[in-house]
C-alpha cells in the first residue's frame, strides 16, 4: 500500500513514494490537465481533460512541449528530439504525512505553483533544476510544476478572433484552475497558493496577477528574474507580419493573395503540419523569425502593458521579487553566437555595434539607443577594452530586461500597500552551469530557491 492514490475531478491518480533524506514525499508526475492540443485543437485555448476510468498512472515525468534547440553555452546545445505536442501535464509533490484518500486532511499545507522560464520559447518542468522533492521534504508544502505550450505552438498570433495567441498563457491559467479544484485532495490549501516563476515564468506570474481570468486563484507571488515589464523585449515581435512570415516559412501562405481571403486555408494548413517538421523548418529560419512572444491587449490581458490603469489592480497579498547580479551576461554571450558579425563590429566600433543591436531588440529609435549607449559608455573620448565593452553591454541588457522591470514592479506593488520583498542574488555557486566570466548569471539562483541539488543542504558551502 505504499502507492499513493489521490482522487481528482477527472479520476484517480497513482503516484510514487520517494525517500528524501529522512523524509518521505509522494510524487505524482505527468497528470494530464488538458486534452492533447493536437489537430483541430492546435493554436486553440486548452480544453480541460476528459475524465478517465480506473487509475491513471502518474509515475513518469511528462515529455517536453515542442521547442527549438537551445544553445546553452559555447558549443553545448539542448535538443528536445523526443518532445511531444501532447505535453499538457502537471506534477505534484506532497509530504506523505498529510493525509490519505479515506480521511480528508484536517491541516492543509500551503501550495506553490512554479512556472518555468525559457523566454516563452524553451523549457521543461522535468529539468533537474526544478525538482522540488527536497524542498517539499524540508518544508511541508504541496508543490506543483507543469508544462505549457511554447514558441510557435504556444504564441503564434494574428491578434484576431481566429488566432488570438497566448494559448501558452491559457495553459497556465488552466493549471491554476486545476489546482483550485483539486489540490485539497493532495493535502493542499487552495486558499494559500503562491504563484512563483523564474524569467518568462516570472513575467507570466505577473500577467496572471492582473488578468481578469486568473483573479483570485492565488494569494502570493514570487518573481525570480522577470516581471511583465521584461516583455519590452518581445514588443517588436508581433502581429500579422510575424504571422505571415511564419506561415510563409512553413509553406502555408500564398504571397500572391492577401491574408484575408486565404486565412482559413492558411490555418487548415498550419494545423495539418507535423509538429516535428515545423520546428525543423523553423530551426533554419532567421533568428528573429524564430521568436514568438505573448501579446498584450487581448482577452487574457486586456490592457496596455505600460498604462497606469493596468497596474492599479494588483490582486495579491505579498510578493518576493529579485534579480541576479549579472543578468545580462548570458544573453550577450548568446547574441554573439547568433550574430556572427557582432564580434567584429564590437572590436571595430563598439558604440555603433551596441547602438544598432539595442534599437530593434527593444523596439526603440536609433537616437534613443544612442542616448542609452552614451549614458553607459561615457562620452566619445572614454575608451574601453573588449572586456569592459562586454561587461557594459551586459549591464545595459540586464538593466533593460530584468533590473529596471523588477524595480518598477516592486515600486508599483509597494505603492499599493502590498508586502513587497526585494532581493539581489550575488553569490556565484561553485556548481554554476555557466563559465566564470558570466559572473552571477541568469538562473544561478534556482538550485537555491528550489533546493534541487541535495548537497546544497550543507549550509557550510553557502559562504564564500
Amino acid at each position: 500500500t505504499d502507492v499513493p492514490i489521490v482522487r481528482t475531478d477527472s479520476g484517480l491518480v497513482a503516484g510514487t513514494r520517494i525517500e528524501v533524506g529522512d523524509n518521505t514525499v509522494d510524487a505524482f508526475l505527468g497528470i494530464p490537465y488538458a486534452e492533447p492540443p493536437v489537430g483541430e485543437l492546435r493554436f486553440r485555448r486548452p480544453v480541460p481533460v476528459s475524465p478517465w476510468n480506473g487509475t491513471y498512472n502518474a509515475t513518469s515525468k511528462p515529455k517536453a512541449c515542442w521547442q527549438l534547440d537551445l544553445r546553452f553555452v559555447a558549443n553545448a546545445t539542448m535538443s528536445y528530439s523526443n518532445a511531444s505536442e501532447d505535453c499538457l501535464y502537471l506534477n505534484v509533490w506532497k509530504p506523505v504525512s498529510s493525509c490519505s484518500e479515506a480521511n480528508s486532511c484536517a491541516k492543509k499545507s500551503p501550495v506553490i505553483i512554479f512556472i518555468h522560464g525559457g523566454a516563452f520559447q524553451w523549457g521543461d518542468s522535468a529539468l533537474f533544476l526544478y525538482d522540488p522533492a527536497n524542498f517539499v521534504a524540508l518544508s511541508d508544502v504541496v508543490f506543483v510544476t507543469f508544462n505549457y505550450r511554447l514558441s510557435l505552438l504556444g504564441f503564434l498570433s494574428l491578434e484576431t478572433a481566429e488566432m488570438p495567441g497566448n494559448v501558452g498563457l491559457w495553459d497556465q491559467n488552466l493549471v491554476l484552475k486545476w489546482v483550485r479544484k483539486n489540490i485539497e485532495s493532495f493535502g493542499g490549501d487552495p486558499k494559500e497558493v503562491t504563484l512563483s516563476g523564474q524569467s518568462a515564468g516570472g513575467i507570466s506570474a505577473g500577467l496572471h496577477a492582473i488578468s481578469p481570468h486568473s483573479q483570485g486563484l492565488f494569494k502570493r507571488v514570487v518573481m525570480q528574474s522577470g516581471t511583465p515589464f521584461s516583455l519590452i523585449l518581445g514588443m517588436a515581435h508581433k502581429g500579422a507580419g510575424k504571422f505571415i512570415n511564419a506561415a510563409g516559412t512553413l509553406g502555408c501562405y500564398d504571397a500572391r493573395k492577401n491574408l484575408k481571403e486565404q486565412l482559413n486555408d492558411v490555418l487548415v494548413c498550419l494545423r495539418k503540419l507535423d509538429a516535428k517538421s515545423m520546428f525543423k523548418i523553423l530551426q533554419s529560419a532567421d533568428v528573429v523569425q524564430q521568436f514568438f512572444a505573448p501579446v498584450i491587449g487581448d482577452d487574457f490581458f486586456p490592457y496596455n502593458l505600460f498604462s497606469k490603469e493596468a497596474w492599479n489592480m494588483l490582486r495579491f497579498k505579498d510578493i518576493i521579487l529579485g534579480t541576479n547580479r549579472d543578468e545580462g551576461t548570458l544573453f550577450v554571450d548568446n547574441l554573439r553566437s547568433q550574430i556572427p558579425t557582432l564580434g567584429t563590429l564590437l572590436a571595430t566600433d563598439y558604440r555603433l555595434a551596441v547602438t544598432v543591436v539595442l534599437a530593434p531588440m527593444f523596439d526603440i529609435s536609433i537616437s534613443q539607443s544612442r542616448r542609452i549607449v552614451n549614458a553607459y559608455f561615457g562620452g566619445d573620448d572614454v575608451l574601453h577594452n573588449s572586456k569592459t565593452v562586454e561587461g557594459i553591454f551586459s549591464k545595459i541588457f540586464g538593466d533593460a530586461a530584468f533590473n529596471c522591470p523588477t524595480k518598477l514592479f516592486a515600486d508599483i506593488a509597494a505603492s499599493q500597500g502590498i508586502n513587497t520583498y526585494r532581493y539581489l542574488f550575488t553569490h556565484r555557486p561553485s556548481f554554476s552551469l555557466w563559465p566564470k566570466w558570466l559572473g552571477v548569471a541568469h538562473t544561478d539562483e534556482i538550485v537555491f530557491t528550489h533546493g534541487s541539488l541535495a548537497f546544497i543542504n550543507d549550509e557550510s558551502r553557502y559562504t564564500e
